[in-house]
């Protein structure tokens, strides 16, 4: 074959990331290697088609890049048919470029791909379609400040429940379901109440819609006790009406997600991490205001650990155990005799968690 024919390549790249691109198709053509230098111009126009990798369904509003280098060229947003078609690109010699996809603005993943383009007439319009998981992210947030019976003395659960739902919500989390109580208190319009039957219908569906590729987080600000935790309907005296932690742990266990968080704000929370007793699989961690045998006195736990999620500069990008790890440093704290000291367990040491 002619050394100055051009050559049709398809280079299909298969690879695995925690978000993102599964599966990318290129096909380029590439330049005889003495033809590209010496001052010829090359004139490429990218057209980039995101689609579902399940179900081939286009993907709208998906964030894509054009990147030479660490230059980012150009940026914009997939229309109603996944399609967004960067301006003509116009380099002397062969050039590099790398295709970056992000999914509702989500931690990009990156795709290195040789693009040598010209075709005899000078131009040739290229697609690359790159096929996505979706990620999905999932929140159910249990947080009370008062309760149906009296006996229970009020807290400041529903700050919890408010500083999650706005935090997620910035963060691109898609599913989010808040239960407190029956004040006005709450930040998300759609609370409903904290009945044993809701939260438990909540939980279980997360389980059941989320998949491999999706994160979960679970919020629970309550009073815990050896009975288990009072939501909304619990009668003080009644056992049977308590929500347990050990049905919540089975559920952990069956829940397929790639990232699962819960967090505990309550008296005891060790002893809910505990009697969950979960596999504490690689993809668990799990965060709670207090040892076993202690009480979460006052709004301490809460306050400390968003102090020191600013200080990081947010939750997006920050490892959630370095953020434990500064906030743990101001513990133990101590208030009318008790002592207070915030606990961590990570399914794996080895990597960092992030939402």
């Amino acid at each position: 074959m002619d050394k100055k024919q051009i050559f049709a390549i398809v280079a299909i790249l298969l690879f695995t990331v925690s978000s993102g691109i599964l599966v990318t198709q290129v096909q380029a053509y590439e330049l005889d290697p003495g033809f590209g230098g010496g001052g010829t111009t090359v004139t490429t126009n990218f057209c980039v088609k995101v689609v579902e990798k399940q179900s081939s369904e286009t993907i709208q509003g998906a964030r894509v890049q054009l990147i030479r280098g660490i230059t980012i060229l150009q940026t914009g947003y997939t229309n109603s048919h996944g399609y967004f078609y960067f301006d003509a690109v116009t380099d002397t010699g062969n050039c590099y470029y790398k295709i970056r996809v992000y999914y509702q603005d989500a931690s990009p993943t990156t795709v290195d791909t040789v693009v040598y383009s010209e075709d005899i007439s000078g131009t040739y319009h290229e697609t690359i379609t790159c096929k996505m998981n979706t990620v999905h992210k999932w929140a159910v947030l249990v947080g009370l400040g008062d309760w149906d019976h009296d006996k229970f003395t009020t807290t400041t659960g529903y700050k919890d429940a408010n500083d999650w739902y706005n935090r997620l919500t910035s963060l691109g989390f898609q599913h989010i379901k808040t239960l407190g109580d029956g004040t006005n208190n709450y930040d998300d319009q759609n609370k409903i109440l904290a009945t044993k039957s809701n939260v438990k219908n909540a939980i279980s569906n997360v389980v059941t819609s989320a998949d491999s590729n999706d994160v979960v987080v679970f919020v629970f600000a309550a009073h815990y006790g050896t009975l288990g935790m009072a939501v909304w309907d619990t009668n003080y005296y009644n056992a049977l009406t308590y929500f347990t932690a050990s049905w919540f742990g089975n559920q952990v266990d069956q829940c397929s997600a790639n990232k699962i968080f819960t967090w505990i704000h309550a008296c005891h929370a060790e002893r809910f991490i505990n009697n969950a007793n979960t596999d504490m699989d690689s993809h668990e961690l799990w965060m709670g205001s207090c040892k076993e045998d202690q009480v979460s006195f006052n709004d301490n736990f809460r306050q400390d650990f968003w102090q020191y999620v600013d200080s990081w500069g947010g939750l997006d990008g920050t490892a959630l155990e370095l953020i434990f790890d500064d906030l743990s440093d101001e513990y133990p704290k101590t208030w009318d005799g008790s002592t207070m000291e915030p606990v961590i367990y990570d399914g794996d040491t080895n990597r960092w968690f992030y939402l």
